[in-house]
C-alpha cells in the first residue's frame, strides 16, 4: 500500500503512472486527490487536508508500506493555488505521525533544490540557504523529517528536486519551455 500526500497538484500524476507498473494499491489524500487520481481506476481517492484532525483516522486502517509527502514548490505558487504554508507544515506533522504509529517502512519527503537559494553549489554536502518563503518552508519540512527520523527510528528519504514536469502544471519553467520550442 502506498500513500501520497501533501501538495499534490504537479508531481503526483508522474509518482502514479511510475507506481501503477508494479500494480500496488496507491491511495492519493489531499484537496486535490479527485483531479489528480481521475485518470487511473486504480488509485483511490481521498479529498482529505493532510493537516486535518481526521487525517490519521481516516488513513490508518490502510496500513501504508510507503508514504510520499509532496512539498509545495516555487512553481506552484506562481499559480496561485498553493496551500497555505503552516497548513502544509502541519499537514507534513500528521503524515509523519501516521507513520510513526503504522510503523510504515518508508516515507518519502519530495523537497526541491531551492532550500539552496541562490547558490549554485547543490549537493547534499552544501549548507542550505533559502531565499525565498517557500525555500525556508521546505528547509522547515525536511527538518521537521530529520526530527522524526532521529526521534523515532524511522526511515526517511529527503528528496530535493530540480524542476517537476507534469501535464497538468501550466506554470512551470519546463512547461514554459515546451510551448516556447
Amino acid at each position: 500500500n502506498i500513500l501520497i500526500t501533501g501538495d499534490v497538484s504537479g508531481l503526483s500524476n508522474s509518482i502514479i503512472w511510475e507506481l501503477l507498473k508494479d500494480k500496488p494499491k496507491v491511495v492519493l489524500a489531499s484537496l486535490d486527490a479527485e483531479t489528480q487520481s481521475s485518470q487511473s481506476q486504480d488509485v483511490i481517492a481521498h479529498l482529505i487536508d493532510p493537516a486535518s484532525q481526521l487525517f490519521t483516522e481516516i488513513m490508518a486502517p490502510y496500513r501504508f508500506d510507503v508514504v510520499f509527502f509532496l512539498s509545495t514548490r516555487e512553481e506552484q505558487t506562481m499559480r496561485g493555488t498553493v496551500y497555505n504554508s503552516g497548513k502544509l507544515l502541519d499537514g507534513l506533522k500528521n503524515t509523519l505521525e501516521l507513520c510513526r504509529l503504522s510503523k510504515v517502512n518508508r516515507f518519502v519527503y519530495i523537497s526541491s533544490l531551492e532550500v539552496y537559494g541562490g547558490s549554485t553549489e547543490r549537493d547534499e554536502a552544501a549548507s542550505p540557504d533559502p531565499k525565498s518563503v517557500n525555500g525556508h518552508m521546505l528547509l522547515a519540512g525536511e527538518q521537521c523529517c530529520k526530527l522524526y527520523w532521529e526521534a523515532n527510528d524511522m526511515p526517511i528519504n529527503i528528496v530535493r528536486v530540480p524542476y517537476i514536469y507534469s501535464p497538468n502544471e501550466e506554470n512551470t519553467l519546463i512547461q514554459s519551455l515546451l510551448k516556447e520550442g
